[in-house]
């Protein structure tokens, strides 16, 4: 994927994240709650005692990688968009878990990541791409794909927001798995990453493996990516 591609393919999805947020902070006491219980954690944490876990590296990134200089902005540019709808960290499992994506997407270590993201922020992509792109190597393709809404033929409680490489493929996976029909509403071209934001943004509400009840999520999410969808 060329840089341009990347740049534009990616921005939607980005576009949807920022949408959901808002609209998840301005009506949800249970998102308000969990953002407090996180900022309290952080705070009271003994860093000393307790160091978080996670894979480490003290090696620096080889120039010997290497991309292009455009297609390497275009995916700091996707990466850091994300990261300001939501960050990772390294003081949660999910969150070490979106920092894992950013690695993979960037193709650079743990211990460098971060860095090359805040660069991102700070300096815009264009201008953080003139110097990690001699390091990149790229990125990991099993982590782009779609972004997918589905739902169980019948039941008009509960929809599934996931992510696949292959989502009409997955769509038989999971019709195999539940026993009964599973039809997708739409899908978009994304990354892991706008999932994993999408899913740390939403509470899930007590339902697991990546169901929401329908009357948590907007008319506008539910319908609206149809016309941009591969269904």
């Amino acid at each position: 994927m060329s840089g341009a591609e990347a740049t534009s393919t990616f921005a939607e999805p980005t576009i949807l994240l920022s949408k959901i947020k808002n609209f998840i902070e301005e009506r949800s006491p249970l998102a308000e709650q969990k953002k407090l219980f996180r900022s309290r954690f952080v705070t009271e944490r003994s860093w000393h005692d307790v160091p978080p876990p996670g894979p480490r590296t003290s090696r620096p990134p080889s120039d010997q990688d290497g991309i292009d200089r455009a297609i390497a902005c275009a995916w700091l540019r996707c990466v850091s968009d994300v990261s300001r709808v939501h960050p990772w960290g390294d003081d949660w499992e999910d969150d070490r878990r979106g920092k894992t994506i950013g690695c993979k997407l960037l193709g650079l270590p743990w211990a460098f990541v971060d860095k090359a993201r805040t660069d991102a922020v700070d300096y815009g992509a264009a201008g953080a791409a003139i110097y990690w792109a001699p390091y990149m190597r790229g990125p990991d393709d099993r982590y782009i794909g779609h972004m997918y809404l589905a739902e169980v033929r019948g039941d008009a409680e509960k929809v599934k927001v996931g992510f696949s490489r292959k989502p009409q493929k997955r769509m038989k996976t999971l019709s195999r798995q539940l026993g009964n029909d599973v039809r997708m509403i739409w899908s978009i071209p994304a990354t892991m990453l706008h999932e994993w934001a999408f899913h740390q943004i939403v509470p899930p509400y007590d339902l697991p493996n990546e169901w929401y009840y329908r009357r948590i999520l907007p008319d506008w999410f539910l319908n609206a990516p149809k016309e941009h969808s591969n269904v």
